[in-house]
């Protein structure tokens, strides 16, 4: 179009200069028939273009004019205008140029017109798509810690702490380790009594981890890394020394309550199952003056049992634990006899030993040497470039009792601040 104007604007000035020669009514009518042949240039380049913007039904057009399109499809020009284009647009583009204008001209058809582009592949188009990044990152949400909320935790000035305690392990003739009232005649001679005293030792244990970064990562990521490590170091630290505290043997470790000599077992009335009788009898073994203290807690796979805990009376029986079974539409209860269900992953499984206990942690003791310390260092692997991040705790933790307790009635069933479920 605009060789078009440049014509007209040729002619024009040719027309001006041979207006001062020749006749003024030869010159009007000279300009007269190129402005007509001109405007009809025009209109016929333009309704090409309108053809190659939303392509009619196809219609006969003279082979000058026919070549003429195809000159302007094939063009480079015409090629990246239409990049943008819809692919539906393109192919349209397509079928009708070959419609119109026979085979021989759809197959000289420039690549930029026949290929259709998409976003399915990066070289078809999907590179032009951006990518959305969110700085935002997704992780599991931790359990809370088990024990030590719960627990007697004691600072420690140095590498070793002892704390002294009561040995207390039969009520049937006296309590802590001896003490007992005597009834005694007038000026009879009273009999004495002494408390039993011992002590246990804890011994700080260091509990630690360590990570290597790359400071290309700590300065390009969209996430401040050594914010995130200080929550994953932390958490992880905090979960495994739970671990510890439920189930470590005591070497070079904490010694967990289910390593306790004071651990009571319950045998399960059905075997690899969780029964309301086995919870029954699992309260009973309690410390009568720890239920206030104390929590239940299981592995999520003992949940199903406790969720199913049935009475039998007589020939039917009915749930004791969810009473809204039949439609399911209530939370299920977070108590057991009132004292709090947690469920922790960090419990032995469904069928092992203790899957399922009833627990007064405030028995178990925890010395705090160190409190969690997290550093970093760009000297430790400065040839490699590499920034380390140190997360490091020193403590210890045990249970401060050793055994079980006879109560004063005598009874087989010994007393306890940890109780457990059998293994099956």
């Amino acid at each position: 179009m605009d060789t078009v104007e440049t014509m007209q604007k040729y002619f024009d000035d040719k027309i001006e200069q041979l207006s001062q020669d020749v006749d003024k009514k030869v010159v009007t009518q000279i300009k007269k028939d190129v402005t007509e042949q001109i405007e009809t240039l025009k209109s016929d380049l333009k309704k090409s273009r309108d053809t190659f913007a939303a392509p009619p039904a196809p219609y006969a057009r003279t082979k000058a004019f026919s070549d003429l399109i195809t000159q302007e499809v094939c063009s480079e020009a015409f090629g990246k205008a239409i990049k943008g284009w819809n692919p539906d647009m393109i192919k349209g583009l397509a079928g009708y140029a070959k419609a119109v204008y026979g085979a021989e001209h759809n197959a000289s058809l420039s690549p930029e017109v026949s290929k259709a582009l998409g976003g399915a592949t990066g070289a078809g188009g999907g590179f032009f798509v951006p990518i959305e990044f969110k700085p935002e990152l997704l992780k599991l949400v931790i359990e809370s810690q088990v024990v030590r909320p719960r627990a007697t935790v004691f600072p420690m000035t140095g590498d070793t702490l002892w704390i002294p305690r009561i040995v207390d392990t039969t009520h049937v003739s006296g309590i802590h380790g001896g003490v007992a009232g005597t009834w005694t005649k007038e000026a009879g001679t009273i009999t004495e009594n002494d408390p039993t005293a011992g002590q246990i030792q804890l011994i700080a244990k260091k509990f630690s981890d360590y990570v290597l970064v790359s400071n290309e990562l700590i300065k390009d990521s969209a996430i401040a890394i050594p914010a995130l490590l200080s929550v994953l170091l932390r958490e992880g630290l905090g979960f495994f020394e739970d671990v510890s505290a439920i189930s470590g043997t005591g070497a070079a470790q904490m010694q967990g309550f289910l390593k306790s000599g004071s651990l009571v077992s319950v045998t399960p009335k059905v075997a690899g199952h969780i029964n309301y009788q086995d919870v029954v009898s699992m309260y009973s073994r309690m410390f009568p003056a720890s239920h206030d203290n104390a929590v239940w807690v299981c592995s999520p796979d003992a949940w199903p049992d406790i969720a199913q805990m049935a009475v039998s009376v007589g020939s039917g029986g009915s749930a004791v634990w969810i009473t809204n079974y039949t439609t399911a539409v209530g939370a299920p209860p977070a108590t057991i006899f009132g004292r709090p269900l947690i469920i922790s992953e960090k419990m032995p499984a469904l069928g092992s030993a203790s899957c399922l206990c009833y627990c007064d942690f405030s028995y178990y003791v925890i010395g705090d040497r160190m409190s969690m310390e997290l550093t970093t260092s760009e000297h430790v692997a400065f040839a490699s470039d590499q920034t380390a991040f140190r997360i490091i705790e020193r403590l210890d933790g045990q249970s401060w009792i050793n055994s079980a307790l006879t109560p004063n009635n005598a009874s087989a069933n010994t007393l306890s601040a940890f109780v457990s479920l059998a293994a099956s």
